[in-house]
């Protein structure tokens, strides 16, 4: 099943609990992201 196809058969609260998900990875990503650019920034000036 796409993901279009999931969205469209489920309920709110399950699409709202899928979103919710999203948003944790996405935050998840968003902080290796950082540390990432901490160490490499860091690196540049040696």
């Amino acid at each position: 099943m796409s993901v279009e196809e999931e969205y469209a058969a489920a309920s709110d609260s399950r699409v709202i609990h899928m979103l919710s998900e999203i948003i944790q990875q996405l935050d998840a990503i968003e902080k290796k992201v950082e540390e990432t650019c901490r160490e490499d920034c860091g690196n540049k000036n040696n």
